[in-house]
């Protein structure tokens, strides 16, 4: 691909400008309604990813409590502990 094939295919900055102008309010278009739904459906979506992300830590969490149990005490764990924070504190 040459470089001029490669400049071509890149959005100008008026088609960008556009599509922001687009999806900006605009109180001809848009009614209140509509607008107060999409920030409710909005942060409806911000507050449930929040939650799944608290209940679920990345790694996940140890299914059986291994406390005592272990040859070593690094591999002490409890059920419901996340599994991320065991492995990465020293």
């Amino acid at each position: 691909m040459a470089a001029m094939d490669v400049e071509e295919s890149r959005p100008s900055y008026e088609s960008a400008s556009k599509l922001l102008k687009h999806f900006q309010y605009n109180p001809e278009r848009d009614s209140e309604t509509d607008v107060r739904s999409i920030l409710l459906v909005v942060a409806t979506l911000i507050a449930a990813t929040t939650f799944t992300a608290g209940l679920n830590p990345p790694g996940g969490v140890w299914q059986e409590t291994n406390y005592g149990k272990a040859n070593t005490k690094s591999d002490d764990h409890l059920a419901g502990g996340s599994i991320l924070l065991l492995l990465k504190t020293p």
